[in-house]
């Protein structure tokens, strides 16, 4: 199973090599992060409005959101263990005009209003990724 967690702060996010996005508070559109980033060079302003990262080693996803004046850091540590089910989606962002790539899982659990039935329940979703506008035959 995947370990879903929060990070306190930009300077929790582990130095490694990433693939995504960051959306600058004083940007029209989003800055394409490939690589390690720095976030030791962003003061106050401008601040990270919105970002996902997915590490090229494909160990971790973070999710950067600025919201009622301070961050809101999530990120998975990806290992998907048994009776996990998984589902692929794709989102086209407007202003960077890049599909991105988020994994959805679903786990069961048990339901009260199902007269304690296992059912599958929504658990985690993460960013893994730009999607590639490259057909293939």
């Amino acid at each position: 199973m995947a370990k879903f967690g929060r990070l306190n702060g930009l300077g929790d996010i582990p130095m490694i090599e990433y693939s995504g996005y960051l959306w600058l508070s004083d940007q029209r559109s989003c800055t394409i992060v490939d690589g390690v980033y720095d976030f030791s060079k962003l003061g106050c302003n401008p601040f990270i409005v919105e970002g996902e990262l997915y590490a090229k080693d494909g160990s971790l996803s973070v999710s950067i959101r600025w919201i009622g004046g301070s961050y809101v850091i999530s990120k998975v540590e990806w290992s998907v263990g048994e009776g996990v089910h998984t589902e692929r989606s794709e989102y086209l962002m407007h202003a960077c005009d890049k599909k991105m790539g988020f994994l959805q899982a679903w786990e069961p659990k048990e339901d009260s209003l199902c007269e304690n039935m296992m059912v599958m329940t929504p658990t985690w979703r993460a960013f893994v990724g730009f999607v590639s506008s490259k057909k293939t035959r």
